[in-house]
């Protein structure tokens, strides 16, 4: 018994004149006029900014090395990617701070991880 009391089985033509999605919902490109154009530099051409974390992981010292595309880097941006990098993948993720979290709750977060004295220098 066919719940679909319309189904004919197989493969179904489209109703002559019926609209189709293509018709109703046409694709108009980019939204930014800039890529239209071309106007818009590439993301390969944006510039970035090579940093080196130098810190201590439970009292070891460590550095890493990472690529941005902004100026500066703050120590507690700094400690949230160094948090990411050793415990990203736990499987506790309330060993991460909160997105709305201070710095000083980030710092502090981190010194119980294990992670202090961070600094982070332009390269």
């Amino acid at each position: 018994m066919d719940i679909n009391p319309h189904y004919k089985g197989g493969l179904q033509q489209p109703t002559p004149g019926a609209p189709l999605a293509d018709d109703q919902f046409p694709v108009l490109g980019p939204a930014d006029p800039a890529e239209r154009t071309g106007e818009k530099e590439p993301i390969e051409a944006q510039a970035v900014h090579g940093f080196r974390i130098d810190y201590l992981l439970n009292h070891e010292p460590r550095h890493y090395r990472l690529t941005l595309p902004m100026a500066h880097l703050s120590t507690q941006e700094a400690t949230l990617h160094l948090m990411a990098l050793h415990f990203g993948d736990a499987e506790n993720s309330l060993l991460m701070p909160n997105g709305d979290a201070s710095a000083e709750q980030i710092l502090a977060q981190a010194a119980v991880m294990g992670i202090t004295e961070v600094h982070a220098v332009v390269e």
